[in-house]
């Protein structure tokens, strides 16, 4: 950029910037245990990250409106993050320190350190990026790609949405579900695979992922 201000984590990625549109802020936080739902999403300026705290999967669905989040009934209870952008939700407190960034037109907030719970985007993977490793038949381990290396205690990922649905014999879809490896190889894998069933053989094909995923960190 040729002026302005830019701001970077002690990782060198980006954090804010006067010509970036948008930043996050927590609005709510806590648990979703295993057939339960998620809060009410508004799709138009919220966005809901997962995490859990062992090894295991965060496999879901999501609405046809977006406006919910559905804890599979076989995998237990993870973590959630409610994110809102910072232009339409109030800070925290006003306070007479601290910085602000504005739009060019001089009165859209999209970032101020008065909000108490902001996050760190570690990164996004791109659409079309990441799906469970093999494409071929029901032979051998299709393990998910990795989209965060190293102790995933406290990352969040945030999928565009989630589905999951698999029958026995029938077969199914995980679209954008992830597991956390805690132990062995630390991070979390992206997972997509369509499944099913050919003359009682069981195929899988890799399905990659529809829509960008976030990955971060809760800060504050």
């Amino acid at each position: 950029m040729s002026y302005g201000i830019e701001v970077f984590s002690s990782n060198n990625t980006f954090q804010l910037g006067t010509t970036v549109d948008e930043a996050l802020t927590v609005v709510s936080s806590g648990t979703i245990s295993a057939g339960n739902n998620s809060p009410t999403i508004n799709p138009l300026n919220q966005i809901i990250a997962f995490n859990r705290t062992d090894d295991g999967f965060i496999r879901g669905n999501t609405n046809s409106t977006g406006t919910l989040w559905t804890a599979h009934a076989s995998y237990g209870t993870v973590k959630y993050l409610l994110l809102e952008r910072m232009s339409v939700r109030a800070e925290d407190s006003a306070g007479d320190y601290g910085i602000r960034v504005f739009k060019s037109d001089g009165s859209t907030r999209n970032y101020s350190s008065n909000y108490s719970k902001g996050v760190e985007i570690i990164s996004v993977v791109e659409p079309n990026t990441v799906g469970n490793a093999a494409t071929n038949d029901s032979n051998g381990a299709r393990p998910p790609d990795y989209i965060y290396s190293g102790n995933p205690t406290d990352i969040y990922v945030a999928p565009g949405s989630q589905a999951f649905n698999f029958q026995s014999n029938v077969g199914g879809l995980r679209q954008e579900t992830f597991k956390f490896f805690h132990s062995g190889t630390a991070g979390i894998g992206a997972e997509g695979i369509y499944s099913f069933f050919l003359f009682g053989t069981q195929y899988r094909i890799r399905f990659m992922n529809h829509s960008s995923i976030i990955v971060l960190k809760q800060k504050g």
